[in-house]
């Protein structure tokens, strides 16, 4: 992931920081972050309609990312560990959300007239 987020940093910073080395590294990390976040969200939609828990999970999303935002985080040491830990993570609250949960409005089925 960090040769994807080097390559593609270069191709969008303009030419009057090629030579800041600190700017690129911080560009980088963003590009890298950027990535991971996305490439995450990308497979858990995927797992979603897979699973038939779309709706929970954009449920969790809602409710989650601010609350995410908020605190700090558990950090995993390599991307695939941090991809597969998320999804596992997304799947089971959509899950939790879709069959456990008693919450009327929770319960709501988009495709009922």
């Amino acid at each position: 992931m960090n040769h994807l987020a080097k390559y593609l940093t270069m191709k969008i910073i303009p030419r009057e920081y090629e030579n800041d080395l600190d700017q690129i590294e911080l560009a980088v990390y963003g590009m890298e972050g950027l990535l991971c976040n996305l490439s995450t969200l990308f497979v858990a939609i995927i797992l979603s309609f897979i699973f038939h828990t779309t709706y929970e999970f954009v449920l969790f999303i809602f409710f989650f990312i601010p609350l995410r935002l908020s605190y700090k985080s558990f950090h995993c040491s390599s991307f695939l560990q941090c991809l597969v830990f998320s999804n596992m993570i997304i799947l089971f609250a959509s899950y939790f959300i879709k069959y456990v949960t008693n919450i009327p409005f929770f319960k709501i089925d988009m495709f009922e007239f």
